[in-house]
């Protein structure tokens, strides 16, 4: 998977996970808490928008990272949400997973 910064101070970085299954989507969030703790190494915040089929960091007044998640239209939030929860718990990653709206 690959970011990419949305203008030229890198304020924005986006992705898109092309899995299509809660196992092949771990593998791309493992990259978004790899990439988001590098930014903000505490007090992070994913927030999980079914309605958006997105995933942002680090909190929810200031996203740096937005992760597309066009599988989000076929499972529930909820599952997504757990799927984050344990790959952060795998990583010995603290963090709030928040959502859906």
């Amino acid at each position: 998977m690959h970011w990419e910064s949305t203008d030229n101070f890198g304020n924005l970085s986006v992705a898109t996970s092309a899995a299509t299954s809660l196992e092949e989507l771990s593998v791309d969030l493992q990259s978004m808490v790899d990439v988001v703790f590098a930014r903000t190494p505490e007090g992070v915040t994913f927030s999980v928008d079914k309605s958006y089929q997105e995933i942002a960091a680090p909190s929810d007044q200031q996203v740096t990272h937005v992760l597309t998640v066009p599988l989000l239209a076929s499972v529930s939030a909820e599952d997504v949400q757990s799927t984050l929860r344990e790959v952060l718990a795998n990583m010995g990653q603290n963090a709030t997973v928040q959502g859906t709206w």
